[in-house]
């Protein structure tokens, strides 16, 4: 009692899910992308986007190239969502004293959701052929009064 261990769970059965994200070449201002795997149903419409997967079997984050790789997945049918988050191009505000500011750039300058993807993948107890999730623009829906 009264210590600590570290325990890193991982599935001993099943398959990963191996692919690339196209289309994140052209974005200059990645802040974070990612993918998250879901149920099968997770993505019905485009206000699925930018909310959490509920369940969330996995979750892999992007570097610039898209390449991803899942954790084993047991047998089933999933959904596989791309989300990438830009910053804007960022102006310092300009102050008329000499005082010190504080914050940070980054508290002024949140990213923000700006392309999404999904594709639907079916685990089987055979390696799972290459997936490709093509990047669009994210498009906030319109908010009812």
């Amino acid at each position: 009692s009264g210590k600590t261990q570290q325990v890193n769970l991982v599935r001993s059965i099943g398959q990963s899910v191996q692919g690339q994200v196209t289309g994140m070449e052209a974005i200059t201002n990645l802040a974070v992308a990612f993918v998250d795997v879901g149920s099968a149903t997770a993505i019905s419409n485009s206000l699925d986007f930018g909310t959490i997967l509920k369940p969330c079997f996995d979750a892999v984050r992007l570097d610039k190239d898209g390449l991803f790789q899942t954790a084993l997945l047991e047998p089933g049918s999933y959904t596989l969502v791309a989300e990438v988050y830009v910053r804007d191009q960022f102006k310092p505000p300009e102050y008329a004293d000499d005082e010190p500011q504080y914050g940070g750039i980054l508290w002024l300058n949140p990213p923000k959701l700006a392309y999404v993807g999904s594709a639907k993948v079916t685990v089987t107890t055979n390696a799972a052929p290459p997936v490709q999730i093509e990047l669009h623009p994210w498009v906030e829906p319109a908010k009812t009064p």
